[in-house]
């Protein structure tokens, strides 16, 4: 999976990404919600460069992403599990 980290949903054709499902289906599997939960925490997490985000904004941008930088099935995941995403970050951000 961490070798598809930062695979964009558009460049999953790549040799690269081909080979790996061929190869590697298990590590490949679960990239697609893995980039999906980053780019949250990431826009919800205070940065040097960047305010922390709130969570329904950064869903906006994930959800905007759908189809072009992320896999719109994960991105339905997501959102459909929202209550989930919410408690997990209030667990952890508080």
């Amino acid at each position: 999976m961490l070798a598809c980290h930062g695979v964009k949903f558009k460049s999953q054709l790549t040799a690269y990404a081909i080979f790996l499902s061929r190869v590697a289906p298990a590590k490949a599997a679960g990239t697609g919600i893995a980039a999906v939960a980053d780019v949250f925490d990431a826009l919800t997490s205070q940065r040097p460069h960047k305010g922390r985000w709130e969570p329904e904004t950064a869903a906006r941008e994930i959800s905007s992403l759908a189809g072009s930088h992320f896999d719109p099935g994960c991105v339905t995941a997501f959102l459909n599990g929202w209550d989930e995403v919410l408690a997990i970050h209030d667990l952890y951000r508080g």
